[in-house]
């Protein structure tokens, strides 16, 4: 049996099976799944079963029904593992194991040929499953470390929008394939513990990016000692080749180029490599004139013949340290010029050089907080007048009746206007409870909300207006109220009881107080007009 599991901000909250062939969910109380929140509309979408399908349609929500990051208007199919979003919640259609298809990974062949077991290839390659999300069930390959977010230039590209646009990358340091947060703003998991620093990945480990989970697939991997088992390395197959005589060419070709290397070399024509002395000389001095990136690159080719060169690391290390002071430095520098976008990006070149000094020594605490100040400077680097300039154009919004896109602007409203916002939003919930009585002709309910409404907001306009086209004679109610008056007035007319004319003019006073009425019931109008006057006298 199929069934929806509904989370609220990432909680769960219900498991709800899906037994009968149409649920409907909604705010209001004749909802089969009732889910409260201003967001919400009484009667928000809905799923129905046809020929063994489930089937997603909106009813006319107000702010709409999506799955994934695409809106969903009627007739959606959902599959399994599908996430609907409505509001601030979050709703997985999941089908029962029987129920859901067998996934079948099948090498290219005829299409005679039926498959019916394996569910994933046994590969030495590394690859990466997506089990949640907009993108779930594809499949990314992780032999070229790749970079994951919701940038469209990611290499694995995620549309989920809890996803930072660059959110973590996944690489080979030191032949172990680990996954590194590139500073995003929810952070990355994995089997649920946030990281701060490169972490080690195996086959069948989960990753959790905002609300999309990513699973290694990696049965492939050598296993040896408990080493390999706990960090796999990556070792890709050697292609077989055929037996030949190619090793002959090659062995000549290599013969030739070696004559002709060192013929240029002793005539000077190709320059001889600087020895390691030089080389470190040139480092250290490009480091003590500033010129840091010059330094990166002399080292680099000293620990490409010694990985193991003390001097080198240290001078290298201290080159990427003052290029994260001169981004930040740099990033400041624009914050108070007021260019916001410009300080990000020196923040974010800033955090990847951090990031890079980690990957050369997780224990380096200065880059660690260094890492951790500078996200805080980039989340704080927001303009400090947005928030102003936002706040009139939302109670515009409002004054026009767009009270969606007004209710999710007030809600992204703090500082001063924080209070005043509030109350907007209060209004909102008051007026849009209104228009749906109205809607459903429960015409006294919704005068009521109205009248609630204008006395609290008397400069609503178009809420009076709204008001104002609710019709308010009712022929059932004035006929009701004419035959309970009758014998009142009967017995206060022929004796002279007091208390039965004052029950009859108050059922008069009520006729009256409807307003213009119907043609068929003007001489029903105009008898109370007349009985309520004498009743005063």
């Amino acid at each position: 049996m199929p069934k929806l599991i509904i989370k609220d901000r990432q909680k769960v909250i219900q498991e709800f099976e899906l037994t009968t062939d149409k649920v409907v969910i909604g705010r209001g109380d004749e909802s089969t799944i009732k889910l409260e929140d201003v967001l919400i509309s009484r009667a928000h979408c809905q799923i129905t079963q046809e020929s063994g399908k489930y089937i997603l349609s909106d009813l006319g929500s107000s702010n709409g029904t999506f799955v994934g990051a695409k809106s969903v208007l009627a007739n959606y199919p959902l599959k399994d593992g599908d996430i609907i979003k409505i509001g601030p919640f979050t709703l997985a259609f999941a089908l029962s194991p029987g129920e859901k298809p067998t996934q079948i990974m099948q090498a290219e062949e005829p299409k005679s040929v039926e498959k019916t077991t394996e569910i994933f290839t046994f590969s030495s390659v590394p690859r990466i499953l997506v089990r949640s999300g907009a993108e779930v069930g594809k499949t990314f390959d992780l032999s070229k470390n790749p970079l994951i977010g919701r940038d469209p230039e990611c290499d694995i590209y995620l549309t989920e929008p809890t996803v930072s646009r660059r959110h973590a990358r996944i690489q080979f340091i030191d032949n172990r394939l680990s996954v590194i947060d590139i500073g995003s703003r929810g952070g990355t998991r994995v089997n649920g513990k946030l990281i701060d620093k490169p972490t080690p990945v195996k086959d069948g480990d989960k990753i959790q990016l905002g609300e999309v989970t990513l699973e290694i697939d990696w049965k492939g991997a050598p296993r040896g000692d408990v080493e390999r088992a706990t960090m796999p390395y990556y070792r890709p197959e050697a292609t077989p080749t055929k037996k030949s005589d190619w090793w002959k060419w090659v062995v000549g070709v290599a013969a030739a180029v070696i004559i002709i290397i060192g013929a240029l070399w002793g005539s000077h024509v190709i320059p001889l490599r600087p020895t390691p002395n030089k080389d470190m000389a040139e480092a250290s001095q490009s480091l003590n004139n500033g010129k840091y990136a010059t330094a990166v690159l002399v080292v680099n080719r000293i620990l490409n013949n010694e990985p193991k060169n003390i001097q080198a690391i240290e001078i290298k290390t201290e080159a990427y340290k003052n290029i994260t002071l001169r981004y930040e430095t740099s990033g400041d520098s624009s914050k108070e010029a007021g260019k916001y976008d410009k300080a990000k990006e020196f923040y974010t070149l800033a955090v990847s050089d951090c990031e890079t000094l980690l990957v050369m020594n997780q224990s380096n605490t200065w880059a660690f907080e260094k890492r951790r100040n500078l996200k805080q400077k980039y989340d704080n680097a927001v303009p400090p007048v947005r928030i102003d300039r936002t706040y009139p154009n939302t109670v515009e919004l409002y004054y026009k009746g767009n009270l969606a896109e007004a209710a999710n602007l007030f809600r992204t409203i703090t500082g001063r206007n924080y209070n005043s916002a509030q109350q907007y939003l209060r209004w909102i919930s008051i007026w849009e409870e209104a228009r749906y009585l109205k809607r459903t002709e429960a015409y006294p309910e919704a005068r009521a909300k109205y009248n609630t409404l204008l006395f609290e907001d008397p400069n609503n306009q178009i809420a009076r207006d709204e008001l104002s086209e609710i019709p308010t004679w009712q022929h059932d109610v004035a006929v009701k109220l004419d035959t309970e008056a009758e014998p009142y007035y009967r017995r206060w007319k022929n004796y002279g009881y007091q208390e039965d004319g004052r029950e009859a003019k108050n059922r008069y006073q009520k006729i009256v107080e409807m307003g213009t009425p119907i043609p068929s019931d003007q001489d029903l109008y105009d008898r109370a007009v007349t009985r309520l006057e004498e009743l005063k006298k």
